[in-house]
C-alpha cells in the first residue's frame, strides 16, 4: 500500500511540474509573440526587409490574418453553410481553419486582380495584413 501511495504523490508531483512548466512556456510564449511585434515595427519603421545579427537572418513578412464578428456569430455561420462551408463550424472554428478556408476558397479576384471577399461574407470577417519576422540561419 505504501508504494501505491509514494507512486500517487510522484504522480501528482510530476503533474504540478507540469502544470508549472505549462505556465511558463504560455508566458514565454507570450513574451516571444510581443518581442517579434516589437521588432516587426521597428523593421517596417527603418524599412528594413531584413538584418543579419549574431549568425540569423531576421527576415520581415507579411501574414494574414482572419476572424469574425462574434456579435454577427449565427448569422455568419448561416452564411456559411448557405454557401456549402457549413463543414468548418464546430462549436468554435478555429483561427488556422477560418483563415485557410477564407484565404484559399472564400476569397475571389476582382477585375484588378486583388483577393476580395464576396459579399456574402464581407460584412462577418475582418481581414489584416500583419508584420511579422521569420528567422533562419544566415
Amino acid at each position: 500500500m505504501m508504494e501505491v501511495t509514494q507512486k500517487a504523490l510522484e504522480l501528482k508531483e510530476v503533474d504540478e511540474l507540469i502544470k508549472g512548466m505549462e505556465k511558463e512556456l504560455k508566458d514565454y510564449k507570450a513574451l516571444r509573440d510581443e518581442t517579434n511585434r516589437e521588432l516587426a515595427n521597428l523593421m517596417v519603421d527603418e524599412e528594413m526587409q531584413s538584418l543579419n545579427c549574431a549568425g540569423t537572418t531576421f527576415y520581415l513578412t507579411q501574414q494574414r490574418q482572419v476572424n469574425y464578428d462574434k456579435d454577427q456569430e449565427a448569422a455568419f455561420f448561416e452564411a456559411l453553410r448557405s454557401h456549402d462551408y457549413g463543414g468548418i463550424i464546430r462549436e468554435t472554428i478555429s483561427n488556422q481553419t477560418l483563415k485557410a478556408t477564407v484565404t484559399k476558397e472564400i476569397m475571389q479576384d476582382d477585375a484588378a486582380g486583388n483577393r476580395v471577399l464576396p459579399d456574402w461574407a464581407a460584412p462577418y470577417l475582418n481581414i489584416f495584413e500583419q508584420p511579422k519576422v521569420n528567422m533562419r540561419k544566415a
